[in-house]
């Protein structure tokens, strides 16, 4: 009797523990960039947000190159900008804000994260509702096309691909586990003009991004996807 006792306590302090910690305000969504089949090697793929730089895992045989952003579990409203070339606003020694290159082309996008009601439970003297009633409802993704600014100014904290905006056919909504998905053109070899063209612009783009790397530190994210399972482990330099 005293074990299953001291048992039952073990179990409701463990239970009770568990609320008692604290939660992050943090979480970290997955974004694929997705290729056609008729790109052999998928590029690499440069992105910025929140000041810091992030790399993408290639998976040539999904066709995809995908990466890994932190956000705050708070924040609703996204933005993604997709160009080839940025420059800096400066005043004095200060960097004010990052901007398009005024001769670039670029896609400018803002990203809803619309998210489902919380839960709320119904005490047993309430009725029950109609059927219609108990779909249950997720979150999800509203995405629209935007301009930026004449100065072509960035948002803070607007997530930043080095792509060209050429090459992109739309941004597609996922579920809200994941970022919208960045498709890009069935064409875009023929874009490009050809799959080494391809790939000596993607090196071109990286080693662009060296100039913008000093105000942005390197997160290092290492993932690994299994189906639907994805692990991650985040490191700060």
């Amino acid at each position: 009797m005293k074990l299953k006792l001291l048992a039952l306590l073990v179990f409701f302090a463990f239970e009770h523990s568990t609320y008692l910690k604290a939660e992050s305000p943090y979480t970290v969504l997955p974004c694929n960039i997705e290729f056609p089949k008729s790109v052999k090697k998928i590029p690499e793929v440069c992105i910025y947000q929140g000041g810091e730089r992030f790399s993408c895992e290639i998976d040539n045989e999904g066709k995809r190159a995908c990466f890994i952003l932190p956000i705050d579990k708070a924040c609703e409203t996204f933005y993604l900008v997709i160009t080839e070339a940025l420059a800096f606003q400066t005043e004095g020694n200060t960097v004010q804000y990052l901007k398009v290159m005024p001769e670039c082309s670029y896609k400018f996008y803002e990203m809803q994260l619309v998210r489902a009601p919380k839960k709320t439970y119904r005490i047993p003297s309430q009725k029950k509702t109609s059927d219609s009633s108990k779909k249950k409802k997720k979150d999800h993704w509203v995405v629209s096309a935007k301009e930026l600014s004449d100065e072509k100014q960035i948002p803070d904290d607007a997530i930043i691909v080095l792509l060209n905006a050429e090459y992109v056919k739309d941004v597609k909504p996922e579920n809200g586990f994941e970022f919208p998905k960045i498709v890009i053109k069935n064409d875009v070899l023929e874009i490009a003009g050809s799959e080494s063209a391809l790939q000596d612009k993607a090196i071109e783009l990286l080693l662009s991004s060296i100039d913008y790397n000093p105000i942005h530190a390197t997160s290092k994210t290492h993932t690994r996807q299994d189906q639907q399972k994805i692990l991650v482990a985040m490191t700060g330099v």
